[in-house]
């Protein structure tokens, strides 16, 4: 499914969320960068990003 997003949420976040759909951690609806799945992985990944050396969002 298509989804405009930045190239970020396309590169990471989409990303992980179609490896966990492939393994059966996701069902298709968690796909839309809007659901619940995808707005904790964003927010995870951000804060991780967070620390020295890595890349501020």
């Amino acid at each position: 499914m298509w989804q405009g997003c930045c190239a970020w949420h396309h590169d990471a976040v989409k990303q992980r969320l179609e490896r966990m759909l492939a393994s059966g951690e996701a069902q298709v609806e968690d796909m839309w960068l809007t659901s619940d799945l995808a707005k904790k992985i964003t927010i995870s990944m951000k804060y991780s990003f967070n620390a020295p050396g890595g890349q501020n969002l």
